[in-house]
């Protein structure tokens, strides 16, 4: 007999499927601050005090070329490294010289798959954010859910930050 009140293990609730992310975006008014902030939040994260989808920290230098560093992608190194690994165990299928070309055609691929896959906050909205600041100074944006907006509000807002989103007030 089964309890009708019990969701079976294999259906999802309508509440785990409705959960709303928030871009909290911060202007710092140098690198150094900005990434300051965006470290605290990368070790709070780790210390499981605060969470959030992605993290990334906008940099447009004196000479106006935009830095952008984020958490959530994979790196183009991270998935050669992956991709040369998955090709070189294709490759023992095909002895020592289809190991050799599995693992550099697996490298390389993983390399451009890794280039072309943005898992996080979208890149084209990181450029967006980073050319609407002025030289030196930088942002920092967070991918959060309803649960820990507010605490990532505060922390940016502690580190100095100027919030542009949402009640943008100091």
């Amino acid at each position: 007999m089964t309890d009708s009140s019990t969701t079976p293990a294999n259906e999802t609730t309508d509440a785990a499927i409705e959960q709303t992310f928030h871009l909290v975006i911060a202007e710092f008014p140098d690198e150094d601050t900005a990434k300051s902030a965006y470290n605290e939040l990368i070790h709070a994260r780790r210390a499981e005090e605060l969470d959030f989808e992605d993290a990334a920290r906008v940099e447009r230098d004196e000479s106006e070329k935009l830095h952008i560093h984020e958490t959530g992608d994979t790196s183009a190194g991270r998935g050669a490294a992956v991709g040369g690994a998955i090709g070189a165990v294709l490759g023992l299928l095909a002895g020592p010289a289809g190991m050799v070309v599995g693992g550099l055609v697996g490298a390389w691929y993983g390399g451009l798959a890794a280039g072309a896959v943005d898992a996080g906050i979208p890149d084209m909205s990181l450029a967006e954010v980073g050319a609407l600041l002025e030289p030196g100074k930088a942002a920092v944006v967070v991918l959060t859910d309803d649960e820990n907006r507010e605490a990532v509000r505060e922390r940016l807002r502690a580190a100095g930050g100027r919030l542009l989103t949402g009640n943008a007030e100091n």
